[in-house]
């Protein structure tokens, strides 16, 4: 297993998540995976991919890993999105709030 270097706001982006309520959970120790965590909030699930906003265009660009992942990911519905600042987080936070689902327990599911 390869690991993934963390970008800079990698730590003050998770922190932020958690303040605002959501689940993040890192996946960045894996380069394999190809992004950085799962975010979860209010019934739905993304996967981020952080870039350093400070760094040039250039340097924020997806790997090719990054790409084939959220291209795979993209196929099936799963959304990987990019967050590069705080408030791209709030933002995001924001639409999944707005777009949500109520959640159905998993026991109600599997009940006859």
């Amino acid at each position: 297993m390869t690991r993934k270097k963390r970008d800079a706001n990698h730590g003050e982006l998770r922190q932020a998540a958690r303040a605002l309520g959501a689940v993040w959970i890192d996946t960045c120790g894996d380069q394999s995976i190809g992004f950085d965590a799962l975010l979860a909030y209010r019934g739905e699930l993304v996967a981020v991919e952080v870039k350093d906003g400070a760094l040039p265009p250039s340097a924020r660009e997806l790997t090719p890993t990054e790409r084939a992942r959220a291209d795979e990911l993209d196929w099936v519905g799963v959304h990987v999105v990019v967050l590069k600042s705080v408030s791209e987080l709030a933002e995001l936070m924001s639409v999944m709030e707005a777009t949500s689902s109520p959640a159905v327990p998993y026991n109600a599911l599997f009940t006859g």
